[in-house]
């Protein structure tokens, strides 16, 4: 009898222990990355050309949720003043993974750094021209002969010589005045058109100000906007890592967008703000980050093709490089693949 007794227990707690193991994979809403085995967890610094912003929406939420905890990742992420410093600290091995503009990525590796692209952050670059309403300016045609904000060596300038190259509109019939950022060269009536992020935009709104709005993209310029990148050795021996980072922050950004007030609320605290601003800046980005039905972080060999014609162009790059060994697609196919996520197009059996 006690030997029965004994093994009926056993049973149960058995059984108990089961029921504990199996919760760990359905905590949260069954979109969370695996859990990974108990002793598996790696540290993780992420190393960042910018502070944190809506544009980290995923990023934060992956973090903030534990996402990448319950991946088996202790995820430390390190804002930088620049994206050079971003860029030095993952060539340095003082971080593992870095994020920061295309442009300043195939820069240095142009300049022969071993690093190696695996997945986008914006997949279009947030560049956008502010125009007043008063000023009549509906397309880059308009601006001919009008007055328009530059910054030289920013994205910005480098997204304006390439659509005004693209619409073959000469640069030498427009004005062209060095403002500071933000929006107070457009509203005094310095210039007729400036860059402004999309926070100034969302104030001018605020304000009643009208205005209208010119998108590179719409005129057929891409650029790519960031990218994350690793160490040329990190991308050939903690593959696995890489790929349970990308399918946390994959997670991370669908919870940005599926939960609604709840996510944003989470990414207001994170930043300061108001989850209302972090809404309205979340739906504008939306096209960048998945643009043609792209998936979260998804790159393709095109869209780099197209930003290093860009940069060739506007002499950023002094000539094309190997884009064959600077970017690498295998772990974000693979982070999808995990995740049971199907391409674009693609149909489940």
């Amino acid at each position: 009898m006690g030997e029965e007794r004994s093994a009926f227990v056993f049973l149960l707690s058995a059984m108990a222990a089961l029921v504990l193991i199996g919760a760990n994979f359905v905590v949260g809403d069954g979109r969370a990355a695996e859990t990974a085995a108990p002793g598996a967890s790696r540290h993780l610094v992420v190393s960042l050309g910018a502070p944190l912003d809506v544009s980290d929406a995923g990023l934060i939420l992956a973090d903030k949720t534990g996402l990448f905890e319950r991946a088996g990742l202790q995820v430390e992420l390190r804002p930088q003043p620049s994206d050079a410093d971003a860029i030095a600290a993952v060539a340095e091995a003082r971080a593992d993974i870095g994020l920061v503009k295309a442009e300043s990525f195939l820069k240095v590796r142009a300049d022969g750094v071993p690093v190696v692209s695996f997945a986008a952050g914006l997949v279009e670059s947030p560049v956008t021209f502010y125009a007043l309403s008063s000023s009549r300016i509906h397309s880059p045609f308009d601006l001919v002969g009008k007055r328009v904000g530059y910054a030289p060596g920013a994205e910005s300038a480098i997204v304006y010589q390439a659509m005004l190259a693209h619409l073959s509109i000469p640069r030498s019939r427009l004005t062209e005045v060095q403002a500071p950022p933000g929006a107070g060269a457009l509203l005094d009536g310095v210039v007729d058109l400036a860059p402004l992020e999309a926070a100034d935009a969302l104030a001018l709104s605020k304000r009643g100000v009208s205005y209208t709005r010119l998108e590179p993209a719409e005129f057929g310029v891409h650029k790519l906007g960031t990218v994350y990148f690793a160490g040329e050795k990190a991308m050939g021996g903690d593959r696995d890592v890489l790929e349970r980072f990308l399918k946390a922050l994959i997670a991370g950004w669908d919870r940005a967008y599926d939960d609604g007030p709840a996510g944003a609320a989470v990414i207001a605290s994170d930043l300061g703000l108001e989850p209302a601003q972090v809404q309205a800046l979340m739906e504008r980005q939306r096209p960048l980050l998945r643009p043609l039905a792209a998936r979260f972080c998804e790159f393709e060999r095109e869209q780099w093709r197209q930003t290093e014609d860009i940069l060739v162009a506007t002499q950023v790059l002094a000539e094309p490089i190997d884009l064959s060994t600077a970017v690498e697609f295998g772990p974000l196919r693979e982070a999808y693949r995990r995740s049971g996520a199907l391409a674009p197009g693609q149909r489940s059996e």
